[in-house]
């Protein structure tokens, strides 16, 4: 099964990073608040500078870089190992968790006044997308392994039992327990 919802969250999610790092970069000294505004937290009062915009932009676009990364991974899924993809999301997720929790440190350090209810809700949206391309790769591997196993095996199985079961129970003259397992 092809994914879909790996390449789609991971884009967006290079997207959205990319925006971000845009953003703190063409901000110049101001950088850090504007990003600070977009992600929902516009009363912080945070160390205003081209260092702290540089650093953040850096970040932030590392973040965005990874996505990508775990993008063109999920395109070509049949091509690759899947070790390579399941470590590749697992550090785009955990530097986008690390830098949502950041600027909700930093906006609580700053004294924003709105809470920190859009920093929640980045990390909800995060961990919901996470869980989300888990659930997709496991059930794609789990179809695969399905798919290789043979289809008749479990009836087959029981029918091997069943008649067992029946040949034993004439020659010896007693009933027999029925069902796959039961001692005899």
């Amino acid at each position: 099964m092809r994914p879909i919802l790996t390449p789609f969250l991971a884009l967006y999610w290079t997207a959205a990073f990319a925006v971000l790092a845009m953003v703190a970069v063409n901000g110049g000294d101001a950088g850090t608040s504007r990003v600070m505004h977009m992600a929902g937290l516009s009363s912080a009062n945070l160390p205003a500078g081209a260092v702290a915009a540089t650093v953040l932009a850096f970040g932030l676009a590392l973040i965005a870089a990874l996505f990508l990364w775990a993008f063109v991974q999920g395109v070509l899924d049949s091509r690759i190992g899947a070790e390579d993809s399941e470590a590749v999301l697992r550090l785009c997720f955990g530097g986008a968790f690390g830098m949502a929790a950041l600027l909700a440190v930093a906006a609580a350090v700053g004294g924003a006044e709105t809470g920190l209810s859009a920093p929640t809700v980045l990390i909800g949206a995060l961990a919901a997308s996470y869980l989300a391309i888990s659930a997709e790769r496991w059930i794609s591997h789990a179809m695969a392994a399905a798919a290789d196993a043979p289809a008749d095996g479990g009836a087959r199985t029981m029918a091997v039992d069943a008649a067992r079961q029946a040949l034993l129970s004439r020659p010896v003259g007693r009933e027999v327990a029925q069902g796959p397992g039961d001692p005899l």
